[in-house]
């Protein structure tokens, strides 16, 4: 994955859980959790 992002672009949750190779579910999580230490990282909700 090095390279394909950039800082401050935007990405789906789609995009990331295919680059990530991850679940929804996981994803999810892990930018819940992301935001609850304070991260300036915005994770939307996304239509599957």
């Amino acid at each position: 994955m090095s390279g394909q992002l950039r800082p401050g672009q935007m990405v789906s949750q789609r995009a990331l859980v295919e680059m990530l190779n991850l679940s929804i579910g996981a994803l999810r999580n892990f930018c819940r959790d992301f935001r609850l230490k304070g991260s300036s990282v915005c994770c939307r909700n996304a239509e599957f």
